[in-house]
């Protein structure tokens, strides 16, 4: 659930223009306002989480951090919006930099996928647990 959460979070950061076309802008203006401060460290923890959530869901090592949520659908997502919003730590490292700039341009569809990704699996996770 805390990948799901962090997907959601930083998917709006970076979905938001394409979102305020859709409509609400003055919510998502003043939403993007609070969390401008904070963009760059949401995207470290974002990485971080993706990272993490993909090494233990490859079983190359196990953290046992109980409701990190680490599927392949989650962490690949956290992983992309994680280095977008953290692309200043990554400026003086050539190849990363032009990694990111070659993300850039889709930046607001990986917000949209982060986003349904983390509403997906938290509505329809959480339903199938209900039951089975």
């Amino acid at each position: 659930m805390i990948l799901q959460l962090a997907n959601i979070i930083s998917g709006f950061i970076l979905a938001a223009p394409m979102l305020a076309a859709w409509g609400g802008r003055a919510f998502i203006d003043k939403a993007l306002h609070a969390l401008a401060p904070l963009t760059s460290a949401i995207g470290v923890v974002e990485l971080v989480l993706g990272v993490l959530g993909f090494l233990e869901r490859a079983g190359l090592l196990r953290f046992y951090i109980p409701h990190l949520g680490a599927s392949y659908p989650q962490t690949i997502p956290a992983m992309l919006v994680g280095l977008i919003l953290c692309a200043s730590y990554f400026s003086k490292m050539s190849g990363m930099s032009a990694m990111i700039d070659k993300l850039k341009p889709y930046q607001e569809w990986i917000g949209v996928m982060a986003i349904v990704s983390g509403l997906n699996s938290i509505l329809f996770g959480c339903w199938l647990c209900m039951y089975y």
